[in-house]
C-alpha cells in the first residue's frame, strides 16, 4: 500500500471507529467535531467554522442543519454583519461536550495503543512535515 493511501485509510478507520462510539449520542464524526469547534470558540461564524473543519461549505451547511434540528446549536444573525450568522451551542449542546471529549480521547488512546511517547512524537513530526509539504 502506498503511503498516501495508508494515511487516507487510517483516517477512514478512525472516523468509522468514532462514528461507532458516537452512535450512542446520535452524532456523526463530522457533527461531533463541529460541536467541539463551536464549543472552543463559544460563538463562531459559518465561514470560519468551514476553514477550521477543512471541509466544503455544503457539508458544513448539512452538519449545521442537522445540529440545529437536534437543538444542539443556535444560529443568530450577527450584530456586526447582518449577512452572516453567529453559531453557538445550546444548553443541550453544551451538555454533550464532556461525552464527545471522552469519545475523542478514547479514539486517540485506541489509535496510539502500543506506540510509545517517543514514537508518537516522531509520527507527529513526520505527518506534520507531510502536511507542510502539501501546503506549499
Amino acid at each position: 500500500m502506498k503511503i498516501g493511501r495508508l494515511i487516507a485509510n487510517v483516517n477512514n478507520k478512525k472516523n468509522t471507529y468514532m462514528n461507532m462510539l458516537l452512535k450512542q449520542l446520535d452524532l456523526s464524526h463530522g457533527q461531533a467535531i463541529a460541536l467541539m469547534k463551536i464549543h472552543k470558540h463559544q460563538v463562531i461564524q459559518q465561514d470560519v467554522l468551514t476553514k477550521h473543519l477543512l471541509i466544503d461549505k455544503s457539508a458544513v451547511t448539512r452538519i449545521l442543519k442537522s445540529l440545529e434540528d437536534k437543538e444542539l446549536i443556535v444560529k443568530k444573525m450577527s450584530e456586526n454583519d447582518r449577512r452572516v450568522f453567529d453559531i453557538s451551542l445550546t444548553q443541550k449542546g453544551e451538555k454533550l461536550y464532556p461525552e464527545i471529549k471522552k469519545i475523542i480521547d478514547e479514539t486517540t488512546r485506541t489509535m496510539l495503543k502500543g506506540i510509545d511517547q517517543k514514537q508518537q512524537e516522531q509520527l507527529f513530526e513526520l505527518l506534520s512535515k507531510v502536511k507542510r509539504n502539501l501546503e506549499r
